[in-house]
Formats: structure tokens, sequence, C-alpha cells
């Protein structure tokens, strides 16, 4: 069987315009990432571990990709605070509590959160906002470039490792996360 190569570079240039199409949805988001740290917990903690986070808001949806390393207890709760907590205890500001994850020492977690579903919002935030989903997105967008991300060790009490969030600026194809 002949392979016609005028069909190959038709479809060849299809797959490319398909592809080409998907881009400005995607440049069209915002991202944030994080490091978090012992350090950057509140109250600093003693631990070595790792992790990073990566937020991308696209219209309703907030796609949350994280991964970490070597926590010296099970991760309880993966937070997103609307600004970083004042001390350890500090809940007022959860805006978002991950759901689903791996109670692993070392993993990673990926999740897509529907911003326009009630549910999506911790109880409080919500609440703080009217008990109205849009509210608390339009809260929550106008937040994120003070957000704070943690992940909670011990529930309630306990930030084993946090980082502010920096927005991924993109520059000639590349992305900066210094603000600029």
């Amino acid at each position: 069987m002949t392979t016609n190569p005028m069909r190959v570079m038709r479809r060849a240039a299809s797959a490319v315009l398909v592809a080409a199409s998907a881009l400005p949805a995607v440049a069209s988001g915002q991202t944030w990432t994080g490091v978090l740290s012992g350090q950057g917990a509140v109250p600093a903690s003693e631990s070595s571990a790792s992790s990073t986070v990566t937020l991308t808001l696209s219209g309703t949806t907030l796609l949350v990709q994280m991964s970490w390393q070597d926590l010296m207890h099970f991760p309880q709760s993966l937070l997103l605070f609307a600004s970083p907590p004042q001390h350890g205890a500090d809940r007022s500001a959860v805006a978002l509590g991950l759901r689903g994850f791996s109670p692993t020492q070392s993993g990673s977690h990926s999740e897509l959160i529907n911003l326009t579903e009630a549910s999506a919002y911790a109880g409080n935030f919500l609440r703080a906002h009217g008990g109205r989903a849009e509210a608390a997105r339009a809260a929550l967008v106008a937040a994120l470039d003070s957000g704070y991300f943690a992940i909670e060790t011990q529930p309630g009490s306990r930030i084993e490792l946090g980082a502010p969030l920096a927005k991924v600026h993109l520059v000639r194809g590349t992305s900066s996360p210094d603000g600029r």
C-alpha cells in the first residue's frame, strides 16, 4: 500500500492546527507556584521535607498540582489560604481544602476544582462571602496573589510545610515566578 505524501502533510498540518488551537486556552489561564518548606510554615517547623504546588486558574476552574517528599508525619490536609495564617492554629483564611489525596509521606496530588460549586470552599470562607459560590470565587481570585499553601500533618494545629504563592508571568515563551 502506497502512502500519499500530500495526505500525510495535510494530516500533520491538521494536527498542528488542532494543537495550536488549544494553546490560547492555556495561555489565557493564570498560574501561581509555591515551594513549600518547614521554614515557610507558620510557625516554622523543623521539617526538612519539600513540596511544590502549582495552581492554574482558567475561567471557573482551578487546577492544583502538587508533590511532596519526606514529610515527618502523614498529611492530614492540603490547604489553600486566601492570606497567610497569623499563627499555627489560625484557619480563618482557609479558602479550599483539597480532597482525595493519598496520606503518604511522599506523594503527589492533582485536583481540578469547579469554583462555581459552594462545596468547593471551606465553610468559614464561604460564610464570610454570604454563602454564595460566586462571591467566594471572586474573593479567592482576588486573593491568590497574596495566597499561601500549606500541608497540615496534625489536624487543626500543625502546618509542617508552607509557602506564599508567587504569580507566574509568561515572557517570550518562558515563565518567571518573580512577579515580572
